[in-house]
């Protein structure tokens, strides 16, 4: 058995008809010291009996208190060198953990992979962020996300002092992220998709309201906590607030939209992505979510599509 230690915590809430796909990317990992820890916030049995059936997987009932909650609660678990995190509705590339461990073995604490979006009908593949060593939170901030949870892989010790923020429901592993990396310059991106996030409808992370309010939320607390940051807070206010009337574009509100959008663009007027936008708010609601859905294509198309490594 290799040394090195890892903990991958599995949080589960009324998603547990994805969490077979989630247990057997685990299982095929071609890398053989693994504490798995399901926490199931719905309380189902079989996933309690299943896990109690095996030496290496843990349980834990956490009510539903969100998901930093529940992550905290598998953290406290922990007993690995580093910990990963796996939500039960993701995939693992088989070789994902082995790749990280020997980046971590070379003296990196915060290790992140690139990944695939499947929506369930086409998939396509996402670069993370690549960041300095040197402040890296800073530019981590900036731009506003890139790493996602399910890339990663750190070091247990980074969890001394922080964890996920519970007052948050949304954009809590981009907060923690950035706390994180400000603690260390240890980090490194392996440029390829280890991972696969699977796009939901009926995600926490669809409802546009909460993750705005989320978002402001975000960048008003990391801001108090590094005075550094406030030189990018207009620009990720700014940054936040496209997304939100994208997305209420996405959901036909063409009102909501265009107030949103003739809002921001008379400080952010060269944005192509603005105008855009604005373009297709003008269109009746059935052809505007037709031609937002031809736009998001086009710049998926700007980046690489590649089949699974």
């Amino acid at each position: 058995m290799t040394s090195t230690k890892v903990s991958v915590v599995l949080p589960t809430y009324e998603d547990s008809r994805y969490l077979p796909s989630a247990i057997n990317c685990i299982l095929a990992q071609e890398y053989d010291n693994i504490q798995a820890i399901v926490v199931d916030s719905t309380g189902v049995e079989w996933v309690k009996n299943w896990c109690h059936s095996r030496n290496d997987w843990e349980y834990i009932y956490q009510p539903p208190e969100g998901p930093a909650a529940a992550r905290n609660a598998g953290i406290k678990m922990a007993t690995g060198d580093v910990v990963a995190f796996l939500d039960a509705d993701d995939l693992w590339h088989e070789q994902k953990l082995s790749k990280q461990i020997s980046k971590y073995e070379e003296g990196f604490e915060f290790i992140y992979t690139d990944q695939f979006i499947y929506d369930g009908r086409k998939i396509h593949k996402e670069s993370s962020i690549d960041l300095p060593y040197k402040n890296p939170h800073e530019k981590y901030f900036a731009n506003g996300s890139g790493i996602p949870s399910r890339t990663v892989l750190v070091d247990s010790d980074l969890f001394n002092e922080n964890k996920f923020d519970e007052s948050m429901m949304v954009r809590e592993d981009p907060e923690l992220w950035t706390r994180l990396l400000a603690q260390t310059e240890a980090l490194t991106r392996i440029p390829v998709p280890l991972a696969t996030k699977y796009r939901r409808t009926d995600s926490i992370t669809d409802d546009a309201n909460r993750v705005f309010e989320y978002e402001k939320m975000e960048i008003e607390k990391l801001c108090n906590r590094f005075p550094a940051l406030n030189q990018y807070r207009a620009q990720r206010l700014a940054e936040a607030k496209f997304r939100y009337g994208r997305a209420q574009l996405r959901n036909g509100n063409m009102k909501e939209a265009k107030e949103i959008l003739w809002d921001l663009f008379p400080q952010q007027w060269t944005d192509y992505r603005i105008l855009a936008c604005l373009g297709v708010s003008m269109l009746p609601a059935g052809m505007a979510k037709k031609s937002l859905k031809k736009l998001e294509m086009y710049q998926q198309r700007l980046q690489k599509i590649e089949s699974w490594p």
